[in-house]
């Protein structure tokens, strides 16, 4: 595998410019053709890992979540999926199938891959893995689980009460087809 040390004696110019115009920095143009060059003829890849301990960002933010199945879940993983990707971050999923074991192991696990933040997909509010969250430092939002921690921010919506509304609603409205019910 290739160093960036070799495409900038290739490129004929310093390591820290061939770092600097892989990052996006604006660099003179003969200075780029000649390390587009190099790094095409040599198959230079970035190291992300090597960067990574640089600047302490992994460039991954870990998602939690109970069930995969739940609709709401697929589209909301999609949806921050598709948000991570336009910022040049990837995504690490892991499920905890509502056990509370498997939860602070897989929370433990993206925390150790040193993840910039976190997602958790309902959760139990008292499983309050708040001294975990607090170590690590990182952002984190729950999903459907009202944790009891300054470190998690969350996003709450009551679906059965909502549905519950929409029925009731429907009944007094007297769309009692609707509902699988014969009119009264």
């Amino acid at each position: 595998m290739a160093t960036i040390q070799q495409a900038a004696a290739l490129a004929g110019v310093s390591t820290g410019t061939v770092s600097r115009y892989l990052n996006g920095a604006k660099i003179k143009e003969s200075n780029r053709q000649r390390i587009d060059a190099a790094v095409a003829e040599l198959g230079y890849h970035r190291n992300l890992l090597a960067g990574s301990l640089r600047s302490r960002k992994s460039r991954s933010v870990g998602l939690l979540v109970n069930n995969m199945l739940n609709h709401f879940a697929t589209s909301a993983i999609a949806a921050i999926e598709r948000e991570m990707e336009l910022d040049n971050y990837i995504i690490l999923l892991a499920g905890f199938r509502n056990d509370p074991e498997v939860f602070e192991q897989k929370l433990e696990l993206l925390l150790d891959r040193q993840v910039d933040g976190l997602v958790l997909f309902e959760g139990d509010a008292s499983w309050s893995p708040s001294k975990i969250l607090e170590r690590s430092g990182v952002p984190v939002v729950s999903i459907s689980a009202l944790y009891d921690s300054p470190c998690v921010d969350s996003v709450l919506a009551d679906s059965r009460t909502s549905a519950k509304r929409v029925a009731t609603e429907m009944l007094r409205a007297g769309h009692w087809h609707l509902c699988g019910l014969a009119s009264a």
